[in-house]
């Protein structure tokens, strides 16, 4: 099982002073690696619990210098990256098997079909 949400790592730098106002006490914080849209950067600050890493309790998003967005379009940008991220960690196990599962009915289809030829 996952310890640590995929591309996330623990808040550094000027990243810890911007989430600070949102994070209480018992919470821990995570930075995405900067997002690239429309040929600027970004990063996504999270808040999550001590036992439940994986769970994000709050959200922010703020420029490469640490400027918090107020623009709701691009924040919404932000986070259809991160509900990307989501649906692949939470559906990496069965994409794995789903995959094999695919390649067995079809090698067995194409086995059936060479013995037609």
């Amino acid at each position: 099982m996952f310890k640590r949400f995929v591309t996330f790592t623990p808040v550094t730098g000027i990243y810890k002073k911007v989430i600070q106002p949102y994070k209480k006490w018992n919470e821990l914080a995570d930075m995405s690696r900067p997002i690239e849209l429309d040929g600027e950067y970004y990063r996504i600050l999270r808040i999550t619990g001590l036992i439940n890493r994986l769970g994000t309790r709050k959200m922010v998003m703020c420029h490469e210098d640490g400027q918090l967005i107020k623009d709701e379009n691009l924040s919404r940008e932000c986070v259809n990256v991160f509900l990307y991220l989501d649906v692949f960690q939470e559906n990496s196990g069965t994409i794995i098997i789903n995959s094999k599962a695919d390649t067995d009915i079809k090698l067995n289809e194409f086995i059936v079909e060479l013995k037609n030829v």
